[in-house]
């Protein structure tokens, strides 16, 4: 890290981050100041990004969906087996009492 200048405590590092050189240190003299400079994205990583986007919206998309499929499932499945609980449990009061 280099100092702005000779007479400030303000530090820039090599990303461009600007901060006290006292900011987060340990015992009695600590800085609050911290200033974080956001410099821009790269013209390769302007063009691929928009694409990267669109291919994660899909996948989300797709992925929506098929926890809608899974949920549907699951409750189908309940269903049947509330069914066939039902199903067990009249077939055994139709053997018990043969003539209800």
């Amino acid at each position: 890290m280099s100092s702005l200048s000779s007479s400030s405590p303000v530090t820039k590092s090599r990303n461009g981050d600007q901060s006290c050189v006292l900011y987060g240190r340990k015992g009695q003299r600590q800085c609050g100041f911290f200033e974080w400079v956001d410099v821009g994205t790269c013209p390769r990583g302007r063009e691929i990004l928009p694409g990267l986007l669109k291919k994660l919206r899909t996948i989300e998309k797709e992925l929506n969906l098929h926890k809608a499929s899974r949920k549907w499932l699951l409750y189908l499945l309940l269903v049947s087996w509330v069914i066939i609980m039902l199903l067990g449990l009249l077939c055994l009061k139709l053997l018990t009492y043969p003539n209800m």
